[in-house]
C-alpha cells in the first residue's frame, strides 16, 4: 500500500529525508527505533487488579499492539457516560493501599521484563492534586480558591456595610461610578466589617475576598499546599517504588493543572507577589477586574493575571519538577484548556511549562478541536530547549474512531511540532459499559486491533525523526498574552473559545491559516521573553539565544491584532526592524501599554514602525521601508490571499512552496507540513490527512540531495528525479508529491 514511485517521484505515507550527515538521523534506528519513541497509552484501571489479568493484558499491548509502554491510570467509581445509571467501577485495591502497590510493582516487574516503559500518573483520576479525595479530608485550608467580591452601591450621606466572608480579605475600595476615582478602604475594615460613607456623589464600594472553591483540589499557587499533597501521594510511590524509578519509571504525568471551570483562581498570598513582581501596591487596582477603572485598566488586568501566571508556573509544575529531579525522573503533562484562545484557566501557557522537563498538550474532545492552539505547547518547548513535545491524543473523540481517524489526527500533531504520544487509551475492564471515556485504544477493539502494531512503528519512527535537532522556521508569531489579559474582566463567563477574548484578539485564527492554508509553518514567541537578551537581533533576523544549542532564525515577525502590547517589547520590534527585519501586524495595532503610564510611548512605537497612527489604522497600510531593508506592514483582514500577498510584499519567501495547491476544499484535514535541522541536515515532515489526493510539485529552499525515509516500513532510498530551481532570487530543491488521502512522507536533504 505503501510505495515510492522513484520515476515520478511519487512518495506515499513518507519522511521525506535528505542524505544523513553524522548528526543527523541514522537509518538504523529509524528502522528499529528505541522503545522510548513508541506510543506508551494512559491505561485506565477500572476494575480489580490481579498479577494474572495484568499479565495477560500487557503481553496484548506490548506483544500484539506494539506500545511502548503504559501511564498508569488510577480511577474512582464514575457513571458510564453513554448510560449515567451504570456505574463503572473504580480501581482495587485501594489507591495508595499496600495492595495497591503489590499490584502495581506487578505491571512493573512485567515491564521490566519486557523492556517497556511505565508512566506514573501522580493522582487517582483528574485533575492532579486531590490524592484520591485525602486533600479535601485533611487539609482542606489548602484546598483551591477563588476571588470572591462583595458590593453595594451607595450615595452622599449613605452608609455602605459590608461584613468580610470566611476567607482573606485582598482588598476593600470605593469607586465612584461617574469619575472612576478610587479610595482604597482595605484598613479601614475593622474586625470583619466594613462601614464607609461617601460626602457625595454615587459610589461602588467593593469587598475582594479569596475565599475556598468548594472542591477537593490542592491550590496549585500555593508551594505550602503542594508540599502536603506530595507528602500524601508523591512520597508514598517513593516509599513503594523508588527502585524502579529512572528505569522502568522514567516520567512522571499531571494532569489538568489549572482553573479550567474556576476561571477567578486566586491565592491569599497573591498580593504579596503582586508587589515584588509590579513594584506598586495591589489593592486600589481590584476593581479593574472586574470593571473599567480609566486609563489604567488593561495595565492593571495584566499585572493581576500575570502575577496569578507567576504563581501557578512557579507552583505546582516547579515543586513536581524539583521532586522528579531529585528522583532522577522527568515531568509530563499539562493544565487545562492548553490548547485554547484564553487569558484563564492556565493564565500562561509559556509560564505554565517553565519547568516541566516534557510539555504536553491533550488533543481530546474530538479531532479538530482546539487543533489552532496546538502549535502554543510546541513553542513552548522551542523556547525553552526541550526537544521533546508530548501529546495526550484522542481523549473523549466521539466521531467513529477507526485507522483512519487515528492516522488522521496524529500527522496533524507531528505537524505541528509533537514527538512523542500517549494515546488516551486503554481500560482495564473494556467492556462497553464499563468505558466511561471512547475511544478504546487497545487490542479488545476489534475496530483497529489489526492497525495498532504498525501504527505504533509509524509512531516511532516519526517521533524518531520530530526529535532531531531544531524547529526550522522563518516566521516568529507574537503569543498576544497581553491583549488577552489586557482585555480580560472577570465579569465575562462562558467557554474558553471566544467568550473571553475581544474579537480583534485574532491569533487563534492566524494560527490555522497560516498551518492549512498558506502553509508557512510557524513559531509562537512570548513577548516578555522577546524583550529580553534571550532573543538576538543581528543583520535583520531574530534568534532564541541557548548556549549550546541551534535554535531557530526567524526572518519576520507577525504581530497577531490586540490593543494591549509591552512597551519594552515594541522597543526590541523597532530594534528589528531598523536592522533590516521583516513585521507584520493584523487586524488591530495596539496603542495601550501593558505597563501603566506607558501608552503614549506604546502608540509613538508603533507610528515610528509602521508609519500609521494605531488609533485610525482601518485598513492595510503601505510598505513602510528603511535604509537597512527592514519593512513593516499592517492589514486589516488576515485572510489567506491577503497574508499570501502580504509575505510578499515584505519580500519573505516561503521555506517550503506548494505553487500548485490552494485549500483542501474536502471539509476534512489539511496539507501541512514540518521542517527541523539538524547540522546540515534537513528534516521535512508533510502529512496529507485530508480527504483529496495530493499530485503536485514542492520546493524546498536550498540546493539539496533529497531522499524519502519511509515511516510505515523503515526503509531509505534517495530519489532519483528532483531539480533544482531558482524562484524569485532564491534557490530551491523541487520534487514531486503525491500522496493518496491520509497519509504523510519525511524529506531529509542535505545540501
Amino acid at each position: 500500500m505503501y510505495k515510492c514511485k522513484i520515476g515520478k517521484l511519487i512518495c506515499l505515507s513518507l519522511l521525506f529525508v535528505c542524505s544523513c550527515s553524522v548528526d543527523g538521523p541514522k537509518k538504523g534506528e529509524f528502522r528499529k527505533p528505541d522503545n522510548s519513541y513508541y506510543p506508551m497509552p494512559f491505561w485506565h484501571m477500572n476494575g480489580h487488579l490481579t498479577r494474572e489479568e495484568i499479565k495477560t493484558q500487557l503481553d496484548k499491548a506490548y506483544e500484539e499492539s506494539g506500545f511502548g509502554g503504559v501511564a498508569i491510570l488510577p480511577v474512582s467509581p464514575r457513571p458510564n457516560w453513554q448510560n449515567s445509571s451504570v456505574i463503572v467501577p473504580g480501581t482495587t485495591p485501594k489507591f495508595l493501599s499496600e495492595e495497591y502497590f503489590d499490584r502495581y510493582k506487578d505491571i512493573l516487574e512485567i515491564s521490566k521484563e519486557a523492556g517497556k516503559e511505565v508512566i506514573m500518573y501522580d493522582d487517582e483520576d483528574f485533575p492532579s492534586g486531590i490524592a484520591g479525595g485525602q486533600m479535601r479530608q485533611l487539609y482542606p485550608e489548602f484546598l483551591r480558591k477563588k476571588l470572591d467580591k462583595q458590593e453595594v452601591i451607595t450615595t452622599a450621606g449613605k452608609k455602605a456595610v459590608l461584613t468580610v466572608p470566611q476567607g482573606t480579605l485582598m482588598a476593600a475600595v470605593a469607586m465612584d461610578t461617574a469619575t472612576l476615582e478610587r479610595i482604597n478602604l482595605t484598613a479601614d475594615v475593622k474586625e470583619g466589617v466594613l462601614e464607609w460613607t461617601p460626602q457625595s456623589g454615587v459610589w461602588r464600594v467593593m469587598l475582594f475576598t479569596c475565599v475556598n472553591d468548594g472542591d477537593g483540589v490542592v491550590d496549585f499557587m500555593d508551594p505550602e499546599a503542594i508540599d502536603k499533597f506530595i507528602g500524601l501521594t508523591y512520597a508514598k510511590y517513593a516509599d513503594h517504588l523508588t527502585p524502579y524509578f529512572g528505569n522502568v519509571i522514567k516520567r512522571v504525568f499531571i494532569d489538568d493543572v489549572g482553573y479550567v471551570f474556576h476561571a477567578w483562581g486566586w491565592t491569599p498570598k497573591l498580593n504579596e507577589k503582586f508587589k515584588e513582581i509590579n513594584e506598586f501596591e495591589p489593592e486600589s487596582y481590584y476593581p479593574a477586574l472586574w470593571y473599567d477603572i480609566g486609563r489604567e485598566t488593561a495595565s492593571a488586568r495584566v499585572a493581576f493575571h500575570n502575577t496569578r501566571a507567576e504563581l501557578l508556573g512557579e507552583g505546582f509544575p516547579k515543586k513536581i519538577s524539583e521532586w522528579c529531579v531529585e528522583h532522577n525522573l522527568d515531568l509530563t503533562g499539562h493544565p487545562p484548556a492548553n490548547y485554547e484562545a484564553c487569558p484563564d484557566a492556565h493564565f500562561d501557557i509559556f509560564k505554565f511549562y517553565r519547568h516541566m522537563q516534557q510539555p504536553l498538550m491533550d488533543m481530546i474532545h474530538g479531532y479538530t478541536y482546539g487543533r489552532p492552539g496546538y502549535n502554543l505547547i510546541s513553542s513552548a518547548s522551542d523556547y525553552y530547549g526541550r526537544n521533546i513535545t508530548a501529546a495526550e491524543a484522542y481523549g473523549n473523540f466521539r466521531e467513529k474512531f477507526d485507522k483512519t481517524l487515528m492516522y488522521r489526527a496524529i500527522m496533524e500533531l507531528f505537524t505541528r511540532g509533537v514527538n512523542r504520544v500517549i494515546p488516551h487509551g486503554m481500560w482495564y475492564s473494556y467492556h462497553p459499559d464499563s468505558v466511561t471515556i471512547l475511544p478504546l485504544i487497545s487490542g479488545y477493539n476489534a475496530d483497529i486491533a489489526d492497525d495498532l502494531k504498525p501504527y505504533s512503528d509509524y509512531v516511532a519512527r516519526c517521533s524518531y525523526m520530530l526529535q532531531q535537532g531544531y524547529r526550522a522556521s522563518d516566521v516568529a508569531v507574537i503569543y498576544p498574552i497581553k491583549a488577552l489579559q489586557g482585555w480580560y474582566p472577570f465579569r465575562v463567563h462562558g467557554s474558553m473559545l471566544g467568550d473571553r477574548i475581544s474579537p480583534e484578539i485574532d491569533y487563534y485564527r492566524l494560527s490555522d491559516v497560516f498551518t492549512r492554508q498558506i502553509r508557512r509553518d510557524f513559531v509562537f514567541v512570548h513577548p516578555d521573553f522577546l524583550a529580553t537578551d534571550d532573543y538576538d537581533v543581528t543583520g535583520g533576523v531574530l534568534q532564541r539565544i541557548i548556549p549550546g544549542k541551534e535554535t531557530t532564525t526567524f526572518k519576520v515577525i507577525v504581530m497577531p491584532g490586540g490593543k494591549v502590547m509591552s512597551a519594552e517589547t515594541l522597543k526590541k520590534l523597532k530594534l528589528f526592524y531598523e536592522q533590516g527585519g521583516k513585521i507584520l501586524a493584523t487586524t488591530q495595532l495596539p496603542y495601550m501599554s501593558s505597563e501603566i503610564g506607558r501608552d503614549a510611548e506604546v502608540q509613538a512605537l508603533v507610528k515610528d514602525i509602521f508609519g500609521v497612527d494605531a488609533l485610525e489604522a482601518t485598513s492595510d497600510s503601505q510598505v513602510k521601508e528603511n535604509e537597512q531593508g527592514g519593512r513593516a506592514l499592517f492589514i486589516a483582514v488576515p485572510e489567506d490571499k491577503a497574508l499570501h500577498s502580504a509575505f510578499d510584499r515584505l519580500g519573505v519567501q516561503a521555506d517550503v512552496r506548494f505553487p500548485h495547491v490552494g485549500r483542501i476544499e474536502s471539509g476534512r484535514g489539511e496539507l501541512s507540513y514540518l521542517h527541523r535541522k539538524s547540522g546540515e541536515t534537513d528534516i521535512y515532515f508533510i502529512a496529507n490527512s485530508s480527504d483529496d489526493e495530493i499530485d503536485t510539485p514542492i520546493e524546498l529552499r536550498g540546493t539539496l540531495t533529497p531522499s524519502v525515509w519511509n515511516p510505515y516500513t523503515g526503509k531509505t532510498e534517495r530519489i532519483e528525479h528532483f531539480e533544482h530551481v531558482n524562484v524569485n532570487g532564491e534557490d530551491y530543491t523541487r520534487v514531486q508529491l503525491n500522496l493518496e488521502p491520509v497519509q504523510s512522507t519525511i524529506i531529509v536533504c542535505k545540501k
